[in-house]
């Protein structure tokens, strides 16, 4: 792993309590899971069921959450966004997943002010499965990708990096590739791993066949795109595992409350006990780091979130795999929640350590190059 360098002494934000609208939100997303998505829990995936959910969750009001107040929306908080995903994904991860897979795009979009580069001109339709801007991740090496998709030819950002006068690679530009640069660019995919409906490939890209793309430009007083790309995707993951979290805590303490050993709840058993206590502190700590970094603002949140990424990746995986054991025989049954977190969290965990990397490596770069 990568660790970052020289980084300044910050003192995190303090974790304030929700305001009254953030709280309407998230009780509003609650009650949206309680009734449509966590029922999806206890039974095989039906195509009418996630269709019936999309048109629940824009019925929410997620793109007039993200809508920008002079666009004629409320342009609400990443803070409030990532606590409405949270409840969102205590349904099936993949639901969740399904729905607010653009967030992070459309989030750096609408800080650059650029929504208006977006090819469907109805941004519902980016939040309701209709189509999707992809997830991407830079790899460890220059040329390589990693891309969740949801559609074959999804816009997606990508990092291209420029030459100095010498020939020696430059800064790094962020660009909103489309199907059609995707195609003249990627000359190698490789499959990894499926989330439900979604793909998780890693792609070898050329950075010449990018070269067409328009970069998105920041001014002097805001984060670089780059930077703010990595920080956005990598908090959406950690709102989708940390909701994953606190639902596979509740489904294991109703089954260690509902289930008997020698005469006794599990719950009651001491071993048993103190595991669920380490599964709650757990999640609860990853949802309170989560929240302090989308507080944050600046060099602050810069500096946190990789810590508070790799955390929550492995905290993510370790919850996920005590539920498996906890459930026992349960607990490996194809389309049970507990077998299916088990297989769909571990690769969304790999892309919140790939952005946590890529946040230290672009830290680093630009501590050698003294740049504030």
């Amino acid at each position: 792993m990568l660790h970052c360098q020289n980084r300044p002494a910050i003192t995190p934000p303090p974790i304030r309590a929700p305001g009254e609208d953030q709280q309407l939100l998230r009780d509003a997303a609650g009650r949206l899971a309680r009734e449509h998505l966590i029922p999806l829990l206890s039974v095989p995936a039906q195509p009418h069921s996630r269709a019936r959910s999309a048109r629940l969750a824009a019925a929410l009001g997620l793109d007039a959450l993200i809508l920008p107040v002079t666009a004629g929306g409320a342009g609400v908080s990443q803070e409030a966004l990532y606590a409405v995903i949270e409840q969102l994904a205590h349904g099936p991860l993949d639901s969740a997943a399904l729905l607010t897979l653009s967030v992070p795009a459309l989030l750096v979009l609408r800080a650059h002010d650029a929504l208006h580069r977006l090819a469907a001109p109805d941004m519902r339709s980016y939040l309701d499965g209709t189509t999707s801007v992809s997830l991407t991740v830079p790899g460890a090496h220059a040329c390589t990708l990693w891309r969740l998709q949801l559609h074959e030819h999804a816009a997606g950002f990508a990092m291209v990096r420029t030459s100095g006068a010498s020939g020696a690679s430059g800064d790094c530009r962020l660009v909103l590739a489309t199907g059609d640069d995707w195609t003249r660019a990627v000359t190698h995919r490789h499959p990894v791993a499926s989330v439900g409906a979604l793909a998780l490939e890693r792609l070898q890209v050329s950075q010449a066949g990018l070269s067409r793309c328009e970069a998105l430009a920041a001014p002097a007083d805001d984060a670089p795109p780059v930077r703010e790309w990595l920080t956005e995707t990598g908090s959406y993951l950690c709102a989708l595992l940390a909701g994953t979290m606190q639902q596979a805590v509740a489904l294991a303490l109703d089954h260690t409350t509902t289930r008997h050993a020698f005469r006794r709840p599990l719950a009651a058993q001491q071993l048993v006990a103190a595991r669920l206590a380490d599964m709650l502190v757990a999640t609860h700590v990853s949802t309170l780091f989560l929240r302090s970094v989308s507080a944050a603002a600046g060099a602050t949140r810069a500096c946190l979130a990789p810590q508070v990424f790799r955390h929550v990746a492995l905290e993510a995986v370790a919850t996920t795999r005590e539920l498996v054991q906890l459930c026992g025989a349960h607990g490996y049954v194809e389309g049970l929640p507990a077998a299916a977190w088990f297989q769909q969290v571990p690769p969304l965990a790999n892309l919140l350590l790939l952005s946590a990397d890529a946040l230290c490596t672009r830290a680093a770069g630009a501590a050698r190059a003294g740049s504030p």
